[in-house]
């Protein structure tokens, strides 16, 4: 029987970005929550592993030298999608960036959306 399975994992990661002044180090918070379906619900379920191998390539870089425009919303995005293209069976993710304690920019990506 198929059930809908839905978790969330928090990560850290600290970097950096410059603009043409200077560079400025952020401590950022990721949340994150998936949604699937399954017919187990160990099994087809992503992985804490999986979410860390996606952030920490970004530990202690320049986002810059990965990012157009490392922002917070772009940050989010991009975390989002790759975590879409994990397993077939994730329906949506919402992904929250934290910049700083009071700034966060949240995005959703739904697998129905992505493929209209």
């Amino acid at each position: 029987m198929l059930s809908d399975v839905k978790i969330s994992v928090e990560k850290t990661f600290s970097a950096s970005t410059q603009n043409k002044d200077s560079i400025t180090g952020h401590n950022y918070r990721v949340g994150i929550a998936i949604n699937a379906i399954t017919d187990s619900c160990f099994d087809d379920i992503v992985k804490s592993d999986d979410i860390d191998n996606l952030i920490i390539p970004m530990n202690n870089i320049l986002l810059n030298s990965k990012f157009k425009v490392p922002s917070a919303t772009n940050l989010a995005k991009y975390l989002a999608l790759k975590v879409m293209r994990l397993k077939e069976n994730i329906t949506d993710v919402t992904v929250s960036v934290y910049e700083t304690d009071t700034y966060c920019s949240t995005i959703t990506v739904s697998r129905k959306r992505l493929y209209q």
